[in-house]
């Protein structure tokens, strides 16, 4: 198990890094960026805990509380 311990940060990061692309490339979308991403962060980290009370239980990159890093980047960017 211990060689998926990143694969979720790194899915995140590429996920991240189209995000930024977009921010940068597309000044007129910046806003609905921004607001969608904060609108739908809270939603990745509310699902997280309603999967590791049933089944899910993931090996954590920095994680804090039962949230991740990687939580918190997927539902910025999701």
């Amino acid at each position: 198990m211990d060689a998926y311990r990143y694969f979720y940060l790194a899915l995140d990061a590429v996920f991240l890094a189209v995000w930024l692309v977009i921010y940068l490339c597309r000044s007129d979308l910046r806003r609905k960026l921004l607001t969608m991403s904060l609108v739908v962060a809270p939603f990745g980290v509310a699902i997280e805990f309603l999967h590791h009370r049933d089944y899910w239980h993931p090996q954590y990159v920095f994680g804090i509380g039962g949230v991740s890093l990687a939580d918190l980047l997927g539902g910025l960017v999701a």
